[in-house]
Order: C-alpha cells, then structure tokens, then sequence
C-alpha cells in the first residue's frame, strides 16, 4: 500500500506532497482494505504533506463519519497544511487516537 498502513487496530494515512482530488481514490481504497483486516481507528499523519485541498478535507470528514469522531484523528500538521486545517475549524481532530 502506498498511502494507508495498517498498525494493529488503526489505519495510518500518509501522503507526502499533495494531499488533492487524484490521490483520494487510491487512499481510500486502501483504507478500506484496512478495515477489512479489522482497523477500528484511523490516524493521519500529516509530516510530509504539504498541500490539502477541500477534496481531502471532505474524504478525511467522511473517514471521520465512517469510524466516529473519537476513534480518527489528524498529528504533524504544521504550515499551510495547519492553517488549512484551523481555518476548516477541525482543531478538534488534532489527536492521537
């Protein structure tokens, strides 16, 4: 998998550069592949993108739905990426789970 590891019981996103519209299918493709293997929690690990467009914001809002608000959570979020991030008001997903 390129995008999405599976660490015991939570699926871990990463996407390096831009995080936009043509990357979304194939994370949430291997997302799903995941939770079929039994993750319950999703963390997204935010170091190495630099870019995260609304098409992200509205697959990680969707992540966030499908496993419920305590069990997804975004770390490493720094620059723009962060600034995408507050001016989204998802603070509340700032979170290890």
């Amino acid at each position: 998998m390129s995008f999405v590891s599976k660490q015991k019981d939570k699926a871990v996103i990463k996407v390096p550069g831009a995080y936009m519209f043509t990357i979304c299918p194939k994370v949430e493709a291997e997302l799903k592949d995941c939770l079929k293997r039994g993750c319950q929690k999703v963390q997204v690990d935010l170091e190495k993108t630099e870019v995260l467009t609304s098409a992200a914001i509205r697959q990680l809002a969707g992540f966030c739905r499908l496993v419920e608000e305590e069990n997804f959570g975004l770390y490493n979020a720094t620059g723009w990426v962060l600034g995408t991030v507050k001016a989204n008001n998802l603070e509340r997903w700032m979170k290890a789970v």
